[in-house]
């Protein structure tokens, strides 16, 4: 019997540590994708390379508290890795190089570089923005790709949540819809967003931005698109956007409302960084080198401006 025990025994204390390994955690680094954030020190100013250099986290400094993501603008096409069969595979042009205009442009505004995440592999061959389910991963290096992405930006959340407390990571991508304007994602259908101010004002929790609604002052319908909401501010900047007080709601026009990695590491679920979707137009923001730089400091002049209002953040 008392051996009956002891195994018994065993067997239960190997099942709660199963168990509790599992359980998700709460905050902005849940274990999406690739698991437990690599053991690396992150130096401001330094970029860290993942497996063969198809990706690439430019760190920046510590008191920053924006994160920034180029997932579909990669050029890279090894030919080990077979191309993918499924699901989309159209290349963000240019977005990369907009991103890292941005980046120049904030650290001129506030002082502080912000951190950046690239995959410069192509889309074809690997896309980071879906769960690992959907991304229809062919190869052992596009697996390596994909887990270091995700790593990566767990990595970038850790540095805000530790140095800064909250913050926001801005998801960068290109789209080609018939209207030239930038379509902001909070996770809000385009359903939602046609609806009443009223029926926008109970969907707080269910979207990406969880933790702006709770520190700022308007109420949620007017953070999604009143006077002071992000797409507001940027219309008024000379950047077009919807949803914003100009450009209320998307109605029947294609509209992209936010994916995988907005949703994973927004405050949804929890966590004091939230995170947005900016789905970027050509012919307006980012299809020449002359239109990303005016984008770039336009965005960044609102990005500085959307922290101090509604995340009370003031920068240097």
């Amino acid at each position: 019997m008392n051996n009956r025990f002891q195994l018994y025994s065993i067997g239960m204390l190997l099942s709660m540590l199963i168990l509790f390994s599992c359980k998700k955690s709460s905050d902005n680094s849940a274990t999406n994708g690739g698991g437990t954030i690599p053991t690396t020190t992150y130096t401001p100013g330094t970029t860290v390379y993942g497996s063969k250099n198809y990706t690439r986290f430019i760190v920046g400094d510590d008191l920053c508290p924006i994160i920034l993501s180029s997932p579909h603008a990669g050029d890279l096409t090894p030919s080990n890795i077979p191309d993918r069969t499924q699901g989309v595979t159209v290349t963000d042009s240019y977005v990369t190089d907009l991103v890292l205009k941005l980046a120049d442009s904030i650290k001129k505004v506030t002082g502080l570089r912000p951190h950046i995440i690239i995959n410069d592999l192509k889309r074809i061959k690997m896309d980071p923005n879906r769960s690992v389910e959907e991304a229809y991963l062919t190869h052992a290096d596009a697996t390596a790709a994909y887990n270091d992405y995700q790593n990566f930006i767990k990595a970038a959340l850790k540095i805000v949540n530790d140095k800064v407390g909250k913050g926001i990571y801005l998801d960068m991508h290109g789209h080609g819809h018939t209207k030239s304007r930038i379509e902001i994602g909070y996770l809000l259908s385009a359903t939602e967003l046609n609806g009443t101010d009223g029926s926008l004002n109970v969907l707080a929790n269910t979207t990406s931005i969880y933790a702006i609604s709770k520190t700022s002052s308007l109420s949620f319908w007017e953070l999604i698109r009143g006077g002071q909401s992000l797409g507001t501010l940027l219309a008024n900047a000379g950047c077009p956007s919807v949803p914003s007080q100009q450009d209320p709601k998307p109605l029947t026009d294609d509209y992209f409302s936010g994916g995988f990695c907005t949703s994973s590491y927004g405050s949804m679920g929890g966590g004091n960084i939230s995170a947005i979707q900016l789905e970027t137009p050509g012919p307006i923001i980012r299809n020449t080198s002359a239109l990303r730089q005016q984008s770039a400091g336009k965005i960044a002049r609102v990005v500085n401006d959307y922290l101090r209002i509604h995340y009370n953040i003031i920068l240097p």
